[in-house]
């Protein structure tokens, strides 16, 4: 209920009057926010990055100045979004989201357009989270890294020896520990698997070698999912 009534909230400015010396200084970011937006627009039919990668710097740039209450990280975000009781955001149906509704229309069902003392987000970034949206609004996985990325992006093809399952890989990949292992939960930085994807790592070609290269959406997937504790 709280939430719900600070999402209502928001409908008029003069309630968020006393953030507006925060927002003063966001402003003067609007034009690093156009930048961000752009890069974002290459990553958007991503499904598995969209979240992490596009919609959470969206987040950031535009929105996290004021509603400081759905948290400072990717997860807390999602989880925010995701509960049925605010249901701000409709897996599938951009047009029966709240959240889409806030930032798209003009003026939209309830209260003002968001947000309320930055300016509105571009055409590009509203495509990418309708996109997302409409994809389902999925958050990074193991089970949509292993379909969309391990396999999608032909990575099983040459790693065999990871396994043909779920299962199986999740398991080479946390196999070993230490210097040079493959993934180490928590520290996606520390972890070879990703430091291929980046620049090859200490040796060797980056990943994957016959094909192009994971795009920057799908990279940071990746990594917040190791970050995030890399789980089945």
């Amino acid at each position: 209920m709280t939430l719900v009534l600070l999402w209502l909230a928001c409908a008029s400015p003069a309630t968020d009057t006393s953030d507006t010396a925060d927002t003063g200084a966001d402003t003067s970011d609007t034009g690093a926010d156009t930048s961000d937006t752009a890069e974002t627009g290459d990553t958007a039919d991503s499904g598995v990055s969209a979240f992490e990668g596009v919609v959470f710097p969206i987040y950031e740039a535009k929105c996290a100045g004021c509603h400081t209450y759905w948290g400072a990280d990717a997860d807390a975000l999602y989880a925010a979004w995701s509960d049925a009781g605010l249901a701000l955001v409709v897996a599938g149906d951009r047009h029966a989201s709240p959240l889409y509704d806030k930032v798209a229309n003009e003026p939209p069902a309830e209260g003002g357009r968001m947000p309320l003392q930055l300016s509105y987000l571009d055409d590009d970034a509203l495509a990418n989270v309708a996109d997302w949206i409409d994809a389902g609004a999925a958050k990074a996985t193991f089970g949509n890294l292993y379909d969309q990325v391990f396999r999608a992006r032909s990575c099983s093809m040459c790693h065999q020896d990871w396994g043909f399952s779920p299962d199986e890989v999740h398991e080479s990949w946390l196999a070993d520990e230490g210097a040079g292992a493959l993934v180490v939960p928590g520290d996606a930085a520390g972890s070879y698997l990703y430091q291929k994807l980046i620049d090859g790592g200490t040796y060797g070609s980056r990943m994957p070698v016959w094909y192009p290269p994971l795009d920057a959406g799908e990279v940071e997937a990746i990594g917040a999912w190791i970050d995030a504790g890399a789980t089945r």
